[in-house]
């Protein structure tokens, strides 16, 4: 398993926390994570700092709910640390930055149906996080048994590559398609990111974009490599394809 020792998710206080919880405990599980942190975003509030100072657990029933919806669907690594962060400002931004700041290894971040159509949020954190991102389909139940690997390399038609991967990963039924975003140069980093960002508009498959920490996509470099129990699952199906199939 790849060290996913520091994980952080991101949570909007919505149905669509289930999930992507249960995500993220499955992967502390499997990572034996040491640390997770849960954010939530609000707006940023225009508080003089006299009555910040007067009311310090001012985000204190925001808190709670984040730790009832922890309690009632975490089951992840037992010996994990676990912390709450409520951050002002907005939600590309302070949880990149909190990647930085908390050294995360993998953020998880859920996906809505209504939001699937423009996607902007998860793409965004997907291109421009310091680290790898999950991307969670709402309602999506937490089976890890089959993964499907694509690189730049990958062989589907050019005319809809996200299609075909999808197809695929359906007749092979893999449930986790990872797009491996570490070795490429900015040609292929732009053929890659049109895929992925086709696959989080359309896909209900959870999609990893497996990157090196402190790199954004394009620019990636070398990492460790993907080996066949990384996941502990029944199969790891790495797709081998010209960089033209992948093309606009």
């Amino acid at each position: 398993m790849h060290h996913y020792k520091r994980l952080m998710v991101g949570l909007n206080l919505s149905a669509q926390d289930e999930a992507t919880i249960r995500y993220a405990a499955v992967f502390s599980r499997m990572a034996q994570s040491a640390e997770i942190h849960f954010v939530h975003v609000v707006p940023r509030l225009k508080i003089p700092m006299s009555v910040r100072l007067r009311y310090p657990n001012l985000y204190r029933p925001v808190m709670n709910q984040m730790e009832h919806a922890i309690k009632e669907y975490w089951d992840g690594h037992q010996k994990v640390a676990l912390a709450y962060d409520v951050a002002e400002g907005t939600p590309l931004t302070e949880l990149i930055y909190r990647c930085s700041l908390y050294a995360i290894d993998l953020m998880l971040v859920g996906n809505r149906q209504e939001q699937r159509e423009s996607g902007v949020l998860p793409e965004k954190l997907a291109l421009d996080a310091p680290c790898s991102v999950l991307i969670v389909p709402e309602g999506t139940p937490p089976n890890l048994t089959q993964t499907l690997v694509v690189t730049a390399r990958s062989q589907f038609p050019a005319h809809d590559p996200a299609e075909a991967i999808v197809a695929i990963a359906q007749e092979q039924g893999a449930d986790l398609l990872v797009i491996d975003a570490r070795e490429l140069n900015d040609s292929a980093a732009v053929r890659l990111v049109t895929v992925m960002k086709q696959l989080i508009r359309n896909s209900k498959i959870p999609l990893l974009v497996w990157k090196n920490r402190n790199t954004g996509m394009p620019v990636l470099k070398t990492g460790r490599e993907w080996k066949e129990d990384a996941w502990k699952v029944s199969s790891v199906k790495a797709m081998e394809i010209s960089h033209r199939s992948l093309a606009a």
